[in-house]
């Protein structure tokens, strides 16, 4: 009782270098769901969508996608893909939106990873799915769609993009991922935009314990397997101003274990994914188990993440130019855990995270980055 009273009377902590915001997206317990986790967002470019897509949008459109957990913050249950809008850089936000759901059904759609195609004006939600009727055994989807003015999505047929299932393969974790799962993101995926490998997609991803990436040369309709990154999962990737992709992975090794110090972990190639000329170069930010986001900010590497070896708390964002430097600036002082960053051709660059006043799980902030 005097434990949960506590808990009660904690506030969320402070937020620190941003330039706007910050603001709740989603706060458990709220709009019949328990807790929201697993952010991705997205900044569309209104060029692109009016160009692309026939709309007339005087603003990019940021979308921010997250899970909706209806029972409690644990990875299985009745689990929906929302999302919500911002048509003024990220200053204000519409309603929440159900992107994908099964109903009241035990079931999930998660690890929502996405981009937008340069090429066709699309959005691509790359995601896994599952239901307890199916025992939990995820399918992986890409879902290809179409926006609208009144921010609605003209979605296309799903495209199963799943590992070949192996029946006599058992549930292994508790979250229902199998060794012959692809598990993709969680976060955004990448696209090339210029030199040899222009308008590839590339999706971060993982199976049984190694990280890679699958890539699509035409526009998310097939896709290929890169070669083995190195182990971990949940993976992010961006793609330098030489044209190298470069992903950071999750390090999962005796997760539940006490880790007295790790470090984020970078995975490097200069064949658009193909493979990895530097498979696991360790940088000198302190990690707790937990997914980080990468983005590439107009020749700053950004990488957000919590700074802490032993928990998830203390939100922050490292910076580097050459790959071996690194500074880090405090975002948000409390509770955090997973983190997906974003930006715009302007500059601007925004954060979409789990923080809690005592657990990470406890909400979802927004806030955009100030990098002076």
């Amino acid at each position: 009782l005097a434990g949960t009273a506590w808990a009660k009377s904690q506030k969320y902590g402070k937020f620190h270098n941003i330039e706007g915001g910050p603001y709740l997206l989603f706060e458990g317990k709220t709009d019949g769901y328990s807790a929201y986790r697993i952010p991705s967002l997205i900044v569309m470019d209104k060029d692109i969508l009016n160009e692309k897509c026939g709309t007339h949008f005087k603003d990019n459109v940021l979308l921010a996608l997250v899970e909706g957990r209806k029972n409690s913050a644990h990875d299985v249950g009745v689990v929906d893909m929302l999302g919500k809008f911002s048509l003024d850089g990220g200053k204000t936000w519409g309603e929440q939106k159900i992107i994908f759901t099964f109903g009241n059904e035990v079931g999930k759609y998660g690890n929502p990873t996405v981009v937008l195609d340069k090429d066709t004006g699309l959005l691509n939600i790359v995601h896994m799915s599952a239901t307890k009727a199916t025992g939990f055994n995820y399918n992986t989807f890409n879902i290809r769609g179409k926006i609208k003015d009144d921010l609605t999505f003209e979605w296309e047929e799903p495209i199963n993009i799943s590992l070949p299932k192996d029946p006599n393969i058992k549930r292994g974790a508790a979250d229902g991922v199998r060794a012959d799962t692809l598990m993709v993101g969680p976060g955004k995926a990448v696209q090339i935009k210029s030199g040899k490998y222009d308008g590839r997609i590339i999706v971060p991803a993982s199976n049984n314990g190694s990280s890679f990436v699958i890539y699509s040369d035409d526009h998310g309709l097939t896709w290929k397997r890169s070669e083995v990154a190195g182990s971990g999962n949940e993976c992010e990737a961006a793609v330098l101003d030489n044209g190298e992709v470069v992903m950071v992975v999750r390090d999962g090794a005796g997760c539940c274990n006490y880790h007295p110090r790790q470090f984020q972990k970078l995975s490097y190639s200069k064949d658009g994914g193909e493979t990895w000329y530097i498979k696991e170069k360790f940088t000198t930010l302190r990690t707790p188990i937990c997914m980080a986001s990468l983005y590439n900010a107009g020749g700053k590497l950004l990488l957000s993440y919590p700074d802490s070896f032993h928990t998830r708390v203390n939100l922050s964002v490292g910076e580097t130019t050459d790959g071996e430097t690194w500074t880090s600036r405090l975002i948000y002082g409390g509770a955090a855990g997973y983190s997906c960053m974003d930006g715009d051709k302007e500059g601007n660059v925004y954060v979409l995270a789990e923080i809690g006043k005592v657990n990470y799980s406890d909400a979802i902030g927004f806030a955009k980055i100030d990098l002076k």
